[in-house]
């Protein structure tokens, strides 16, 4: 499985004003594309059509929790460079 970053893939899907927070118990706002990947939360997929399926494996090592699931390749992963957590 290949790990590499494709920001551009995800943006040319998502919706060009989507919803975001830093902390969800503060709520949500709508903000332009550039603003609001810089959030801890945003909407993946706009309101008219599923252009994403997202999948929290919330655990260590979530760039090949899909392969070891038997699941195939995702075309974008996101991680924590921290905790290495997906």
């Amino acid at each position: 499985m290949s790990a590499h970053y494709q920001p551009s893939l995800f943006l040319a899907s998502a919706p060009r004003r989507p919803y975001c927070a830093d902390d969800l118990g503060s709520g949500l706002s709508i903000r332009g594309q550039q603003e609001a990947v810089q959030r801890r939360y945003i909407q993946h997929n706009p309101p008219s059509h599923l252009a994403f399926l997202v999948f929290d494996f919330d655990r260590a090592g979530a760039l090949v929790a899909a392969e070891e699931a038997g699941l195939p390749e995702p075309n974008w992963v996101a991680e924590n460079r921290d905790s290495r957590r997906g």
